[in-house]
């Protein structure tokens, strides 16, 4: 049986395989926007977008929120004047559902947006910052699976509990996803986000990587 230390060793080892794969595979720009989130410096449209990304994500594949982003992006003004929006608020969600028809999810975003506008995004951060993920569980659509979806979308050093980490994690024997990227993590120097999303891009290209996993170098 194999030591602690060694089964560390091996995950550490496959995942910088997997990093690899990835990076030939054309993904290290997604593993470079994730290294350099930072939510110090996170301006208030970039927030909306990503906001947004998760709302509309929520119980939804990766593939069917792609497809429409670019135009629900167009319907809410490109996420780049949060007053223009509030004001034009009915034309907004108007056009955003004839590309998603979801109006819970449509009214989230704008209500999220109007909320911001009205506190001012400096404030927003501040109360972020202060009371951490529970502060955006008070918008529609962010419990705390989402709101760690966020976080890490938005730069915090966190790890989503997404359904591919989770069925990862139990995989290799690990409790929580978290407990899988932080030994990854603190093996490496490498930040939880960016250990999440190397692995979560590694499932979603590979619908059978609970098999696939066990072909790189001692994963499991």
């Amino acid at each position: 049986m194999r030591s602690s230390t060694e089964n560390v060793d091996n995950i550490v080892n496959s995942y910088l395989d997997v990093k690899k794969h990835l990076i030939n595979k054309g993904f290290a720009w997604e593993i470079d926007w994730q290294e350099n989130q930072n939510l110090n410096v996170l301006d208030e449209s970039e927030f909306y977008k990503e906001a947004a990304w998760v709302i509309l994500s929520s119980g939804m594949s990766v593939r069917s929120v792609t497809s429409v982003f670019e135009k629900i992006s167009c319907a809410f003004l490109n996420w780049e004047d949060s007053k223009e929006i509030v004001s034009t608020s009915e034309s907004c969600i108007s056009h955003a559902l004839k590309y998603f028809n979801h109006s819970g999810k449509i009214n989230a975003i704008m209500s999220l947006i109007q909320y911001i506008d009205n506190i001012g995004f400096d404030d927003f951060k501040t109360e972020l910052n202060e009371h951490g993920l529970e502060y955006m569980q008070k918008f529609s659509f962010f419990g705390p699976a989402t709101s760690l979806h966020l976080a890490k979308n938005i730069g915090m050093n966190v790890v989503k509990p997404d359904r591919h980490l989770m069925r990862l994690a139990k995989a290799l024997n690990f409790s929580t996803p978290n407990e899988l990227c932080q030994v990854i993590a603190n093996g490496i120097d490498e930040k939880l986000s960016v250990v999440d999303v190397v692995l979560w891009r590694y499932c979603v290209m590979n619908p059978n990587y609970l098999t696939l996993i066990k072909r790189f170098k001692n994963f499991a």
